[in-house]
This record gives C-alpha cells, structure tokens and sequence, in this order.
C-alpha cells in the first residue's frame, strides 16, 4: 500500500505556515483549539452566499501589557451575483431599515454588500470579545484574481460541477486560465466520485508540467475539497508547484 502524506505538512518547515500562530502550554491547548475553530466556523456561517473565503489566519499576541487576537481572512466576492443578492434579500427580514430596490446595479451593490461587510464585521467582533474576554481585531483582504488562490479554484470547480458542466470539458478550460494566471512549472488536478452522473464511482485527473512531490523546497501548494452535487459528493484535489 501506499503511504500518502498531505504536502502542507510534509513543507511546514521550509515553503509552509501554520494558519494559526500561537504558543501555549499544554493544558491550556485545548482552550485554544477550540477558539479557533470558532473563529473559524463563525466566520464562514455569517459570510456564506457572499464571500469565498480563502484561508483565515489567526495571530495570538500576548504579551505583558495586553494580549489580543488578530485576525486575517483572504477572500473574494462571490462568482455569482445572484447569491449576492439573495444574502441581501434574507437579510432584509432580520433589518428591514436598509431600503434595498429588487433592481441594484454594480455600484448600488457593491455599495451595500460592504455596509453588510462592516455589520456583520461588527456583530462578530462583539460576539467573539463577548466569549473570549480578549481584544479582537480583524481585517479582510480581498483576493485580485480568481485563480491567485488555489481554494477558490477548488471553488470554481465545484461550482462548475453543481452546473452539471462535464468534468474534462472544466478541467480542460481552468488549466490554461490558472496557467496565465500564476507562474507555475506544473500542476494536477485529479476528481473522484460519479462523475457526470455515472452510477459506477471513479477518479480522474490531469497533469500538466513537472510535479516533484518528493522535493521539500519545491514550492507545492495542495487542496483537498469536497464538492457536494446531487450526484452526491464529489473529492476535489489540487497540486500547485509554483516557479
């Protein structure tokens, strides 16, 4: 059999960081594993149908005259406007004091997409200084290009799948637009399930350029994502070996 190791991990020490970056002693570990993955997971409830948010970065900063939790969300709008606009409809029930017209355009929308922003920005703040008795502060930085984050090419592609769009027909349209995107040497994206609705369950892939996976300073980035269809779910994994 094989022996298969997740590439981040395998680069920690030399091209990868931790997405959490604090130090603790040992019983009071739990305590901070499990603020993070409250972060974490409040984080991507309140912001769902609006943005695709990347990774979320959280700094611990302790020191002896005061200790905060810094946080930083790499994100970018979502593809569609219509699940904008759906997130603004669901929230004029909870505040019906926006007027928001059925009719927006790409500037009133922006408009209040970050009105929106700032709200729930707010609301999480005061919750998470509520619960964690710490100063927190967190800041969102948007994504310039689609294909700059291999988490959203994971997200397009599962967006594309849920579209019924047949699998080789994605992947061979998304590889060269991330190749004139990034400055890569190669990469590999491999999908796994039924595909285009076939009972009998399979995987496939394709590969373009080099991809030394064996190689600890090559500078490898992976993805392993799970795209839900109605098909039933179906595995996404990506491998980025950028220049």
């Amino acid at each position: 059999m094989g022996q298969k190791v997740n590439p981040k991990g395998f680069r920690l020490i030399s091209t990868e960081n931790y997405l959490s970056n604090w130090f603790i002693k040992k019983n009071n570990y739990k305590t901070y594993l499990k603020e993070d993955f409250i972060i974490r997971s409040k984080i991507e409830e309140n912001f769902i149908n609006l943005l695709n948010i990347a990774n979320i970065n959280i700094d611990r900063i302790n020191n002896t005259k005061n200790s905060y939790i810094l946080i930083n969300i790499f994100c970018i709008f979502d593809i569609t406007i219509e699940n904008n606009l759906l997130f603004l409809k669901n929230y004029l029930n909870l505040y019906p004091y926006f007027n928001i017209s059925n009719k927006l355009n790409g500037s009133k929308l922006n408009k209040y997409i970050i009105l929106f922003i700032q709200h729930i920005l707010e609301k999480l703040i005061k919750n998470f200084q509520l619960n964690f008795k710490k100063e927190i502060f967190i800041n969102i930085n948007f994504i310039k290009d689609l294909y700059e984050n291999i988490k959203i090419i994971a997200k397009l592609i599962e967006y594309d799948l849920k579209e019924r769009i047949p699998y080789r027909r994605i992947l061979k349209e998304i590889i060269p637009q991330i190749f004139s995107t990034i400055n890569l040497n190669g990469l590999k994206i491999q999908i796994s399930g039924r595909l285009n609705g076939i009972e009998m369950a399979r995987t496939e892939w394709l590969k373009e350029g080099q991809l030394p996976l064996n190689t600890i300073r090559a500078e490898i980035k992976y993805i392993s994502y799970s795209a839900n269809t109605i098909y039933g779910l179906i595995g996404i994994k990506i491998w980025l070996f950028l220049e």
